[in-house]
């Protein structure tokens, strides 16, 4: 048997087209309409996906920059040493990691901060009270700043 002319071949439609499918309701509005509401569908289901561009942003901001900020926080404002920046540093990691899933907000945020900075203040040797309490309120501070950031991204629909 060969295949005719007339057999259907159906073109392969792109991943992103599952998450922002033709609406049938389009076609009333004409072909040009419809092709210009679907290309805006598109555009924003790969706006807001998470492997979209602003996910890899907020991806790299979480898991690499908080980890970083978090380190040289740590070593500048608790101990300037190896131990302590590698103890901030693996403290950092979970943080942005929490950080990217839960999206807290500022209170929230500068909680979850002043947490991890006093149980890695702890764990990096330093239990002094006063260094663990003024840790405790340096990275409370830089966690609500950051909550506040967050939810202006949130609120401006950068993220």
């Amino acid at each position: 048997m060969s295949d005719g002319p007339g057999k259907f071949k159906p073109k392969r439609l792109p991943s992103i087209s599952v998450d922002a499918p033709l609406e049938r309701r389009w076609d009333v509005m004409g072909a040009d309409e419809a092709k210009r509401l679907h290309a805006r569908r598109l555009d924003e289901a790969r706006r807001f996906s998470w492997f979209g561009p602003r996910g890899r942003k907020r991806a790299f901001r979480a898991l690499v920059l908080t980890p970083l900020g978090f380190a040289l926080v740590g070593w500048a404002f608790v101990g300037g040493n190896p131990r302590t920046w590698l103890t901030f540093l693996g403290f950092g990691v979970p943080l942005g990691l929490l950080w990217l899933v839960v999206r807290p907000l500022d209170y929230t945020a500068g909680l979850i901060y002043a947490v991890c900075g006093v149980a890695a203040t702890a764990v990096a040797g330093k239990t002094h009270l006063p260094l663990l309490a003024s840790t405790g309120l340096l990275c409370l501070s830089i966690g609500i700043a950051l909550g506040r950031v967050e939810e202006g991204r949130r609120l401006d629909m950068e993220d």
